[in-house]
């Protein structure tokens, strides 16, 4: 059970928690989402991809460092990335239907990419990056949270979840 009451589709969402101390109050994105994803999923599974958001970003700027280039270009990346975290998650937490359209973060950073004229191939090494860090930490979860005999169900739900967005 989430928060609101509701009944979450892979219950081990539920049991997702930071690793370190983290505040809501660290998110990237704007507060009404926040409170959302908390009263969607609860407090801890949403301080934890706040966290893999710090995570992941560092890993996308160290292995393509033309991405940030200045504090709001950073930014952006920051928010747009913890966006497609969010959706990942609530995608495993509710299934496909239930993650939101694609966020402005995201479609912000897309816009700033373009003004800043990065090559297409470093913005999709940059997004590939993101995609195989969140998977990597959705998946060590899933193996530190789930039975053997629902591991490949969940495995595949990640899969889908981060890689394809269903």
């Amino acid at each position: 059970m989430n928060e609101t009451g509701g009944r979450l589709r892979r219950t081990w969402i539920a049991r997702l928690g930071p690793r370190g101390e983290v505040g809501l109050d660290r998110a990237a994105s704007p507060r009404a989402i926040v409170e959302d994803a908390v009263a969607r999923v609860g407090a801890d599974p949403v301080r934890r991809a706040i966290e893999l958001n710090s995570v992941v970003l560092r890993r996308i700027l160290g292995e393509v460092p033309v991405l940030g280039g200045s504090p709001a270009a950073v930014e952006l990346l920051r928010r747009g990335n913890e966006a497609t975290t969010l959706r990942a998650l609530f995608t495993l937490a509710e299934g496909p239907a239930a993650a939101p359209p694609t966020d402005e973060a995201i479609l912000a950073g897309i816009r700033e990419f373009v003004h800043r004229a990065i090559p297409l191939e470093r913005v999709l090494h940059g997004v590939r990056v993101g995609h195989a860090a969140t998977t990597e930490a959705f998946l060590r979860a899933c193996a530190e949270l789930v039975g053997p005999e629902e591991a490949v169900d969940e495995v595949t739900a990640v899969s889908r979840a981060v890689l394809l967005r269903r």
